[in-house]
């Protein structure tokens, strides 16, 4: 959360911040989505009918999402965008190490 927070700072300067969070966390902890949005983020549970991939899946079957698809469906907005750039959250070896060292 702490890197979502850092980029919502962006808004301030009039660039606009989405975060595609993982379904489940999204919808057990709203007080994440709260925090980003109350700094000028939009949040994005996956599987969102937003994108090719989340229409893809969103139809099949209720899914509870999974950082593989929060992070497929922030890369396809990126590639799909040349004004749009990503940048990596959880998926860093520092957050790594630290999950691993806490028993994830």
């Amino acid at each position: 959360m702490g890197m979502f927070l850092g980029l919502c700072w962006l808004n301030f300067l009039g660039i606009s911040v989405d975060v595609y969070m993982v379904k489940v966390i999204f919808e057990q902890k709203p007080y994440r989505k709260a925090m980003m949005e109350s700094f000028g983020a939009s949040c994005i549970a996956p599987p969102s009918e937003s994108t090719g991939l989340g229409n893809h899946i969103w139809p099949k079957s209720y899914s509870t999402g999974s950082l593989g698809i929060a992070i497929s469906e922030a890369v396809e907005v990126a590639a799909k965008n040349d004004d749009v750039k990503y940048a990596l959250g959880s998926v860093l070896n520092h957050v790594l190490l630290h999950q691993t060292i806490f028993g994830k």
